[in-house]
């Protein structure tokens, strides 16, 4: 039997996730991350459902770490 193959960082793998996924990976509730997400431009909807973008989230938090979003 084969081995699978495993990610070193699963959540790294991940590009896109709902609402729970977003506020369990920054750490942020709710409402804060809505803003946060429509802020940085992530928020992509794919018929009545709202996904949010990891990479681009993952930019804008690193530019506010850096001095200011448009850093």
């Amino acid at each position: 039997m084969r081995k699978r193959e495993k990610f070193s960082n699963p959540l790294d793998a991940i590009k896109t996730g709902r609402i729970e996924d977003a506020c369990a990976r920054y750490g942020l509730g709710r409402g804060l991350m809505r803003k946060t997400a429509a802020d940085a431009g992530a928020i992509i909807r794919v018929g009545s459902c709202l996904l949010y973008n990891f990479t681009l989230l993952d930019q804008y938090f690193d530019a506010l770490s850096q001095g200011g979003p448009n850093a």
